[in-house]
């Protein structure tokens, strides 16, 4: 079975289910595109941005090369869309600049989808639903375009656009076209792990974008992390109690102290397998030791200076200082 064969058949099923997403989504619409953004309406919008907003995508990327075909003397005589997967027929007297074009053209109407997806996300006033709709929807196209139909492409029978564009263009071409894709990637790389990047996606979405530390940054905190809790614990109004554990690729902090006739406790552990420091705090009732509160309060996935880190650990002791007895913690609940 050929490639194209497998594609038109996955493209059906996806259509299938896309009647579903749309269903869903009017059924939904009121609380889906409200300002509260739960977890299960980015599940819910990034299904949309797939299985809805990707048909069009496709649609549009074809069409580009209806014109493009037009443009250099071509005539269309076929045109196909299965939602997920599209193609364009035609005829013309070309040479190898004409079918690099024709070729290219709808990718490129991609990628300025993707683009001006992103950029509205960014800069235009819509509310959070929106704004996460359009950026997944916009690295879908992004990463459609420039990554996965180029590998897929080139890696197998299917013969597409990137097939024509890497082999059946001239030299020069080739090349050209080379550099300005691995630029492309490499940009689009660089701005998936800016810290700029990711606090505009936080700003215009209220998500949380969380990443990992590296070995350096992980070593840079501990030892921060080190110095700033000497600086707390020595500053604190009641006594404290600051038990450090730092190596070269762990960092580990707990400062105990008693207030209320409770005993409190901050912990900023690394936690391997996420790449980030977590913040946590207890409460303890010495007269019920069964008896304590456990609370995540956060997590750091930058490196901060001793001074930085000092202020979110004081911050965070005062907040857990006010914490009401366990009792009453009990009765409100």
């Amino acid at each position: 079975m050929s490639t194209f064969l497998l594609f038109q058949l996955a493209s059906l099923l996806l259509a299938i289910v896309s009647i579903r997403v749309l269903v869903a989504t009017i059924r939904a619409r009121r609380t889906l595109f409200d300002e509260t953004l739960t977890p299960g309406d980015r599940q819910q919008l990034a299904e949309v941005a797939f299985f809805l907003l990707m048909p069009l995508g496709v649609l549009l990327h074809e069409l580009g090369h209806v014109v493009a075909v037009r443009l250099v003397g071509g005539q269309v005589v076929g045109f196909g869309f299965l939602f997920f997967l599209g193609w364009v027929e035609h005829t013309g007297a070309y040479g190898s600049r004409e079918l690099f074009w024709i070729a290219l053209s709808g990718n490129l109407v991609s990628l300025l989808l993707g683009l001006a997806a992103v950029l509205v996300a960014f800069f235009a006033r819509l509310n959070r639903a929106l704004n996460w709709l359009l950026l997944v929807f916009g690295g879908l196209e992004l990463g459609t375009a420039l990554l996965f139909y180029p590998l897929i492409d080139l890696a197998s029978d299917l013969h597409g656009d990137w097939t024509t564009i890497y082999r059946s263009a001239t030299p020069v071409l080739r090349a050209t076209t080379a550099a300005v894709h691995a630029g492309l990637i490499t940009l689009g790389l660089a701005a998936w792990r800016s810290d700029r990047f990711r606090k505009l996606v936080e700003a215009r979405t209220g998500v949380r974008w969380s990443r990992r530390l590296t070995a350096g940054q992980r070593r840079t905190l501990a030892l921060h992390l080190a110095e700033a809790a000497e600086r707390v614990a020595g500053g604190w109004a009641h006594p404290v109690e600051a038990v450090t554990g730092v190596g070269p690729e762990h960092a580990g902090v707990v400062l105990r102290w008693e207030s209320g006739g409770m005993n409190r406790r901050i912990e900023a552990v690394m936690v391997p397998e996420q790449g980030v420091l977590e913040l946590r705090a207890e409460l303890v009732d010495p007269k019920a030791p069964g008896l304590r509160l456990r609370q995540r309060l956060g997590v750091l996935d930058r490196p901060l200076a001793p001074d930085d880190l000092a202020s979110v650990l004081r911050r965070l002791m005062q907040a857990v200082d006010h914490w009401p007895a366990l009792a009453e913690q009990a009765g409100d609940g």
